[in-house]
């Protein structure tokens, strides 16, 4: 926490110009990454934007291009060189007030838990809802939200799940607009948009760059073609600059990646909580059996202890009054001896209870979520010193109650009128302790969950948004707001504790006073009543204690039921969809069928998603699945997962209802690579491999899948190979090059059934091609259903289905749909007519 970060954007250091333009100026930038300083990103780079003007970078995976936006936005510092904006070298500049003069739309749109209205006016936190509108306008997301049940108050869920990609994308830009920044930085802004919204976005794009500063990342060439200037990056510097027309006709390297991408038109160029949970736990121990059988022994053993010893203090007494001083010499002597030995005895039985299993690394709890990862110490409680102690304290009750009752019943009867009392007192203490630890869990689970999780893991938009104040302060307000209404359950919890502090000198009180009378009128001997009142005394300190921990034993107890909450909590669509059923692998064909499917998302139960889909794709066929964003693309190929549970209709895999089949199996048999391609904080070799857990994948393997993916050559050219880090989520590599890892981790299932959702849509136009030729090679003799907005990657498949409002519009071979001249056609010519030379 006291670590001052060497980029601070908290920090009032740095001048803030009474104006701002937006020209740019690069000049002579070297940088490397900290994470790879032996690979140099950036090389002698020189670029130069005027005011006003838009620039579109371009170039293969990894030469740099979102490197550049970083710098500028300055999530890193440059080692050599500098970036001026007005002449101003932007590390003099105050870091808040630069960012916020800067809008950034990335390549993969990062949306926070709320609602969309909140989710916008990030952009800009004083933006009115009339200032929200007319930016999701701009960015053709207006008519959607509206035909939303809750329309701008739609919560778009966690890294808003709820939406589809073409509509994150959009609410991103929308983000973007309502800061009515000076500078515009568009990282693959449009790359998740479909070819109508795309034009109409890029339309009201072309509109927002009016006056202002714009700097454009892209691989798709049909969104640059009217920019100002387009340079290409090779290798971290400018190879070649100019514009559009330009650069066609210099024939180089942009010329190479317009041609490539080209699709024409026109004739063919070539082809709750439950109860009962520690009854749970304990079944759930059995078969650590023996353990617990010893633990409970000498727990039982060492409560045993304490009445033992109140009746050897009572005997000891008794000969220390004696006159004979060889008596009472002997007596030291045994009784010395008996008082060892009851402490050799303790002293075993406790080192017995305290078993280390759980402080063992190989038997600790897995940080799955942050409630599991806070709640499991809890649970361990219950099953080491909570278990132990209630075995304890109950030996230790019991047994003085029968060695006091032998002595004195009166006595005895004394202290049992008052364990009532106790039990009562502490019984409330449970419950206030129980509902206390509750609330608090729901009230941090809030805070860390919803706020600080969020802004951690997507600390980059955090920081372009300048919001890192803001969301500090929900995170401190969340905080604040909900322990208010438990300040009482705290105030009677504390009214229990000083009550437990005072019953040892009640009991002292009574203890004394009935002893004294009983003993004037003789019916107790002295040495009697000091057996008698040493055990019922250290009896009822024992139950007082035991109600003392019952606080946290309750948190153990609230804890367990949290996880197991947590734990049984099994998705109605996964138990919907059930199923056991597995196939022989080397018979299973693969053919896929959705026959009359509908299906809406549980969360919008009142937006039909699909609405009575048929398709059908033979075994080893290729369909290629079109339409606008939010027609139900992905939706599909979530079905097929199983993800959801399709509301009617029925979804086969070789004439078998995947709802019959198991759903582990069925996603070993399927290979997906999603529109956003997901890598873990391990090495690359890693996440290739955890394309097939079942196995011990082979470096072989690996190397081949890469190979395949088009991403070897890279990945031998850093200083660690296949050992390198990606980094949180993959930052440490670019978009096209996590989409080929993410490609490669697919193909090393080897899956009868090959999902590609805009697997394509990072990469460059020369990876572009490459992976599509190893794509076509990974598709023979699987059945394969790819989604793309960029019909250039399915000209040749099998089968195209444009999917409109849920259902399927027209299908046919590209040949046949563009002679239909139907929705398909209006697509492929608004695409292909972009690009032209």
């Amino acid at each position: 926490m006291d670590e001052k970060p060497t980029i601070d954007s908290n920090s009032d250091k740095g001048t803030q110009p009474s104006s701002f333009e937006g020209t740019i100026q690069f000049i002579d930038i070297d940088f490397s990454y900290p994470s790879r300083s032996d690979v140099k990103v950036l090389s002698s780079l020189n670029l130069h934007i005027a005011k006003g003007q838009t620039v579109a970078i371009v170039g293969a995976s990894g030469s740099g291009k979102s490197t550049i936006v970083q710098l500028l936005l300055r999530f890193y510092t440059a080692l050599r060189g500098q970036i001026l904006i007005d002449g101003h070298d932007i590390e003099s500049l105050n870091l808040r007030w630069l960012r916020q003069h800067i809008g950034l739309v990335s390549q993969e749109p990062v949306l926070f838990a709320t609602t969309i209205a909140e989710n916008i006016r990030y952009g800009r936190k004083d933006a009115s809802m009339e200032d929200i509108i007319q930016a999701s306008k701009m960015a053709n997301a207006y008519d959607f939200i509206m035909k939303l049940p809750n329309q701008f108050e739609t919560y778009v869920g966690e890294h808003g799940a709820q939406l589809s990609g073409g509509q994150k994308q959009r609410i991103a830009i929308a983000r973007a607009l309502v800061k009515d920044p000076k500078i515009l930085l568009l990282d693959e802004a449009t790359s998740a948009l479909d070819t109508e919204s795309e034009a109409i976005v890029q339309d009201a794009l072309d509109k927002a760059r009016q006056g202002r500063t714009t700097l454009i990342i892209a691989h798709r060439l049909s969104t640059i073609q009217n920019a100002d200037m387009i340079v290409t990056i090779s290798k971290g510097h400018v190879e070649e600059m100019g514009t559009h027309d330009e650069l066609l006709a210099r024939g180089g390297a942009y010329s190479d990646l317009v041609h490539s991408q080209r699709v024409d038109s026109t004739p063919e160029t070539s082809q709750s909580p439950k109860k009962n949970s520690m009854l749970r736990i304990l079944k759930m121990s059995l078969k650590d059996w023996p353990y617990f059988c010893a633990g409970s022994t000498g727990s039982f053993i060492s409560g045993a202890v304490v009445p033992s010893f109140g009746f050897v203090f009572g005997d000891v007494v008794k000969f220390l009054s004696s006159s004979d001083e060889r008596v009472q010499e002997e007596m030291i002597n045994k009784y010395s001896l008996i008082t060892f030995g009851i402490g050799c005895v303790y002293t075993l039985a406790t080192f017995v209870t305290k078993i280390s299993w759980f402080d063992e690394p190989r038997n600790s709890v897995g940080v799955l979520t942050t409630k599991l990862a806070s709640e499991a110490t809890h649970v361990q409680e219950v099953l080491t010193n909570s278990i132990a102690m209630m075995i304890q304290c109950a030996s230790a009750v019991v047994l003085s109650l029968c060695f006091s009752a032998f002595y004195s019943y009166p006595m005895t009867l004394m202290f049992l009128a008052i364990y009532p009392v106790i039990m009562f007192i502490g019984r409330t203490h449970v419950w206030l302790s129980k509902k206390f630890h509750t609330e608090t869990s729901k009230a941090l689970e809030s805070a860390t969950a919803k706020l600080a999780l969020q802004s951690m893991v997507n600390i980059r938009e955090v920081a372009a948004l300048t919001m890192e104040e803001e969301f500090h302060k929900k995170y401190v307000q969340t905080l604040e707001r909900s322990p208010h209404g438990l300040h009482r359950y705290l105030v009677l919890t504390s009214i229990c504790f000083g009550i437990y502090r005072f019953i040892p000198y009640f009991v002292y009180c009574l203890g004394y006073a009935l002893g004294g009378y009983l003993i004037e009128e003789g019916t107790l001997e002295f040495a009697d009543f000091t057996r008698v009142f040493e055990c019922l005394l250290v009896g009822s300190l024992i139950l007082s204690r035991i109600m003392m921990d019952a606080g946290d034993l309750s948190a153990a107890g609230a804890a367990s039921n949290i996880i197991f909450a947590q734990v049984d909590e099994a998705p109605s669509d996964e138990e919907a969809a059930g199923g056991s059923v597995t196939l022989d692998k080397e018979k299973f064909s693969g053919s896929v069928k959705f026959s009359g499917v509908h299906f809406r998302y549980p969360m919008r139960s009142s937006t039909p998603v699909l609405n009575g889909l048929d398709l059908k794709v033979k075994s080893g066929e290729t369909l290629a699945l079109v339409g606008e964003s939010g027609c139900g693309k992905s939706t599909t190929i979530q079905l097929l997962e199983k993800f959801y549970a399709i509301e009617s209709g029925a979804v086969f895999l070789d004439n078998h209802n995947i709802e019959e089949l198991s759903t582990k199996w069925l996603r070993m048999q399927i290979g997906l690579v999603s529109q956003e391609p997901v890598l873990f904080d391990r090495s690359l070799a890693e996440n290739i491999a955890y394309g097939d857990n079942t196995r011990e994948v082979g470096m072989e393997e690996i190397i081949e899948a890469a190979r395949t993916a088009n991403i070897h050559t890279f990945i031998q050219s850093l200083p660690s190979g296949y050992e390198t880090k990606v980094g949180n989520k993959g930052t440490q590599l670019s978009g096209g090059q996590k989409q080929r890892v993410a490609i490669a981790r697919a193909l090393i299932r080897n899956p009868k059934i090959l999902l590609l959702d805009e697997a394509t849509s990072a990469l460059d136009a020369e990876s572009e091609k490459v992976v599509l030729e190893a794509l076509d090679k990974a598709r023979q003799g699987r059945t394969c259903i790819t989604i793309a907005h960029r019909l250039s990657t399915i000209k040749n498949v099998d089968m195209i289905a444009v999917l409109k409002r849920g259902v399927v519009a027209e299908t046919g071979t590209h040949r046949q749909l563009k002679s239909q001249r139907g929705e398909y056609y209006n697509m492929l010519t608004a695409q292909a007519g972009n690009i032209t030379s």
